[in-house]
């Protein structure tokens, strides 16, 4: 356990048996004992669990001994109220509390316009309050009374500040390479978690907090390239959803505002995305039916009272409220792409997606589908890399900016992908051919403008080069010489160029390239020094299929024998497992493991 979280009762707050419970503790721990806390046979508390054992146990008690046993409430686990006593622990060794407001607000002015599983106002509100209650100074760092009844937004606010930390370009300077920004964080985080094997395991109180916890969570494992943690962060996330009702707008309740209605649907619709992001990043099925979801889309506030006339009392009120209905639309937008991604992954890639060589026709539908899905966008989200001038001289925000630019890319190579899903040559399909080349370099070009234009590149860093290096790995196999492809040999130039001078500052980008080996040195340049191009049929975009569960013989048969030898493990393009092995974050980084 982190020494930062130190656990000691205090006098106003602990109870009476709290000075036997560490003998208790002791005692199970010599004994080999696991705590007794059986669920299946426990009385239900989710009223929706109406074909449940404990359901039918209960219907079956109300039958035959309707006098002895009425209708039998629930014994809910203990949750912490704000006047509760119980045990405090302390966190220690927190920044002073300018720096904590300070790391809060870069994190909310980068990250929570995209995953908005926070609310800013409500945060800062609770944050004030623990900063009056529950702080307690030592020197120039700060010591943190952790009450039971705020334990789990503390920890929702240590993952907050891990990925503030990562956001932070100081945090990139001189980095040491044992230990990913925010780090620290996280350990405080867990060692909370850890007090409580509940927090963990399941919840009948509806906490939102925790889900929010496990939320942010899972986007800082992202950030630090930690795929399979935030895979589990994800999926406890969802399942500490279901247990509040979130994927259920019926069973919030009429005494829910409007605002908190709100709240959670922009929570839940974060996690619905997450699910679907993450799954694709780790090559794996994702988690939550469509038909398990009962909760309105995100609803945008009318346009007339967006832009409208004499409305707002001031400026700043304008523009809050402009920035809340952008919000709306991006996460809109995220939804759709997410409900998008899910088709893809049914239609070609799931364990019964049918299989056969020409599949075209079905590609043409599900591309034409995306491309109707990309024109609906709201204009406000629409992308144009020759406008990016002109929303930079409209004083758009640059999260407003990103937004577009992540609502285009993200199409784009949805759409590069179910064109290159199925094993076929690129000369049987010219047209298709030709607008894959034009998607890749567009996305390619697209997102080095934006770059150049960003003084701190490390918000969307890790993004940018997961997309360049993505639409690099479709356009190569439709390159076909010099004369012809001109204009996309350069665009995969200057990809190769804008990872090299990243890499100064993002590890993420170094990484990438050690994982094109001596892609990145030029020796690609002699391949498209005749007119003939290169012979690949297919390239693979997901992590490497072998450590996945493909066997041998699976693998060639999905990807053309040329491309297969490149990518299997030992191959001079192994990429950078033992290097990350050697990182404080474990042998997990893995967004780029034989990629």
């Amino acid at each position: 356990m982190d020494k930062a979280l130190q656990g000691r009762p205090t006098n106003e707050m602990a109870g009476q048996d709290d000075n036997n419970s560490d003998d208790d503790y002791n005692s199970d721990k010599n004994n080999n004992c696991a705590p007794v806390d059986t669920e299946i046979f426990e009385v239900a508390s989710n009223q929706t669990a109406v074909a449940s054992l404990s359901s039918h146990i209960n219907a079956l008690k109300r039958s035959l001994l309707p006098m002895a046993y009425g209708v039998q409430s629930s014994p809910a686990l203990p949750y912490a109220s704000e006047t509760e006593p119980g045990r405090a622990n302390y966190l220690r060794n927190l920044p002073s509390v300018p720096q904590i407001q300070s790391l809060t607000r870069l994190y909310f002015e980068h990250l929570n316009n995209f995953f908005p599983c926070l609310d800013d106002a409500q945060f800062q509100e609770r944050l004030a309050r623990i900063e009056v209650d529950q702080v307690v100074s030592e020197g120039d760092r700060l010591c943190l009374v952790v009450k039971p009844s705020s334990r789990s937004f503390v920890m929702s606010m240590c993952m907050v500040l891990a990925v503030a930390t990562y956001l932070d370009p100081s945090s990139h300077q001189g980095q040491d390479n044992n230990t990913a920004p925010g780090w620290r964080y996280v350990r405080m985080a867990e060692g909370m978690a850890g007090r409580d094997h509940h927090s963990s395991s399941r919840s009948v109180g509806i906490d939102l907090d925790l889900v929010r916890y496990h939320t942010v969570r899972a986007m800082y494992m992202i950030h630090v390239e930690r795929l399979t943690a935030a895979a589990h962060a994800i999926g406890t996330a969802i399942q500490l959803a279901f247990n509040a009702g979130l994927n259920d707008e019926s069973t919030w309740g009429s005494d829910c505002s409007d605002t908190d209605r709100c709240a959670r649907r922009l929570l839940w619709w974060t996690i619905f995305y997450m699910d679907r992001r993450v799954a694709q990043k780790c090559w794996k099925p994702y988690l939550i039916r469509e038909n398990e979801v009962l909760v309105e889309d995100v609803v945008q506030m009318p346009e007339s009272s967006t832009f409208g006339s004499g409305v707002f009392d001031d400026q700043e009120t304008y523009s809050e409220t402009e920035g809340k209905v952008l919000i709306h639309r991006y996460v809109q937008t995220a939804v759709s792409w997410a409900r998008l991604w899910a088709v893809v992954w049914d239609t070609m890639f799931a364990a019964r997606a049918p299989r056969g060589e020409s599949r075209l026709e079905e590609i043409e539908v599900l591309d034409a589908r995306l491309l109707h899905a990309q024109r609906q966008i709201h204009e406000s989200l629409q992308w144009e890399t020759c406008l990016l001038p002109s929303y930079m001289a409209a004083g758009e925000t640059e999260a407003h900016i990103r937004s577009r630019l992540v609502a285009c890319v993200r199409m784009n190579l949805l759409r590069l992908l179910i064109r290159q899903s199925c094993k076929h040559t690129v000369a049987s399909d010219p047209r298709g051919s030709q607008i894959c080349m034009q998607l890749a370099s567009e996305t390619i070009e697209a997102i080095l403008a934006y770059m150049k234009t960003r003084t701190n590149q490390i918000p969307f860093g890790l993004n940018a080069v997961e997309c360049v290096v993505e639409a690099m790995c479709h356009l190569v196999p439709h390159l076909k010489g010099r004369s012809r492809t001109a204009p996309y040999l350069s665009s995969f130039g200057r990809a190769v160029e804008f990872l090299q001078g990243l890499s100064n500052s993002l590890g993420a980008a170094s990484r990438a390239l050690d994982a094109l080996g001596g892609i990145a040195d030029g020796e690609w340049l002699n391949v498209f020094d005749s007119e003939g191009g290169i012979s690949l049929d297919y390239m693979p975009l997901s992590a490497n299929p072998i450590s996945q569960g493909f066997c041998q013989e699976s693998f060639n048969e999905l990807f053309s024998e040329d491309w297969a030898e490149m990518c299997l493990p030992g191959s001079e393009t192994a990429l950078f497992a033992q290097d990350s092995a050697e990182t404080g974050t474990g042998a997990d980084t893995d967004i780029y493991i034989h990629a």
